[in-house]
């Protein structure tokens, strides 16, 4: 009797744990809609702009969008993200730069982290909602060890159309993430199109991981 209450109990607790986690990863995904929302909604009023600011003798709107020398880089929000080089698990070079005029979602993660996995459902619901509206989603794997064609499989696995790049060790230093008094993955940026921190998000449940 003792046995099937202490059952019961465990179970229990362990469906109260798995709601509390729903309600976090919800809270999360509508917090990263909403910052994607809102970037998107300003962008509207300043292509408008840019569009009514167009030269008499062509089709190209003044450049408004260009960063300045002296431009604020850093990894906090309202600083212009760290710029960095990576090559994705198909082999093209890229950088955040080539993406200028898109919100980029930078995701800090890893193959063997259980939040990472958890996260890949709420990023596929962003991807099939927002790709075509100038979004675009990168995963870095900053697990050195987790080659290209492992992270291929993950890929795979989890159904992510999506970018992802190996080898993110040093991209995740210059983001503070898994270093002595960073952060630890996942780890979320989100960039509006002039390359400007919008959001920042640690991990995607419980802080127990």
């Amino acid at each position: 009797m003792a046995k099937k209450h202490y059952k019961e109990k465990k179970a229990e607790k362990l469906a109260k744990r798995e709601q509390r986690i729903l309600e976090r990863r919800k809270k999360q995904r509508i917090r990263i809609i909403g910052a994607i929302l809102v970037i998107i909604c300003v962008a509207v009023p300043l292509t408008v702009y840019a569009y009514l600011n167009l030269p008499e003798n062509g089709t190209e709107p003044v450049n408004n969008e260009e960063p300045e020398n002296n431009e604020d880089i850093g990894i906090n929000i309202g600083q212009t993200a760290p710029d960095f080089p990576l090559t994705d698990t198909d082999g093209n070079q890229f950088s955040l730069k080539d993406y200028r005029g898109n919100v980029v979602i930078l995701d800090f993660m890893a193959i063997d982290c259980t939040p990472c996995k958890l996260e890949m459902a709420d990023l596929n619901e962003v991807y099939a909602n927002y790709s075509d509206k100038s979004v675009k989603i990168f995963s870095i794997d900053v697990n050195d060890g987790d080659n290209a064609t492992r992270l291929n499989e993950f890929k795979h696995d989890y159904n992510c159309e999506w970018t992802f790049a190996a080898y993110g060790s040093s991209v995740g230093a210059a983001y503070n993430v898994l270093v002595e008094g960073g952060t630890g993955v996942p780890t979320l940026y989100i960039i509006d199109k002039q390359g400007v921190i919008a959001y920042k998000g640690v991990g995607t449940i419980e802080s127990d991981y």
